[in-house]
């Protein structure tokens, strides 16, 4: 997952009904296939909004220090870290 929240993000409260509201389950997760990844300088999510999605979730957190949205508009388009994360993990 990129950059998920569970609670009121600023400027986006039109969000608010489906990520906010709701109970945060995910009953087909598998937590051993699974990450979630956010960036230090994302203009949108706050990073410790993701991180607390992972904590309740208890799958891993993988923090950038940069990435902003992970979005093609942010010069975002290959992600070899998050690849040679995920080969690696799911190896083992």
């Amino acid at each position: 997952m990129v950059s998920p929240f569970d609670q009121q993000v600023p400027e986006f409260e039109m969000f608010d009904e489906f990520f906010v509201h709701a109970t945060l389950e995910l009953p087909n997760l598998d937590s051993n296939k699974s990450i979630i990844i956010s960036s230090m300088n994302d203009p949108i999510i706050p990073f410790k909004y993701s991180q607390k999605v992972a904590e309740k979730l208890q799958i891993p957190f993988i923090l950038f220090p940069t990435g902003a949205h992970f979005r093609a508009s942010d010069g975002m388009v290959k992600f070899p870290e998050i690849l040679t994360y995920i080969q690696s993990y799911w190896a083992n």
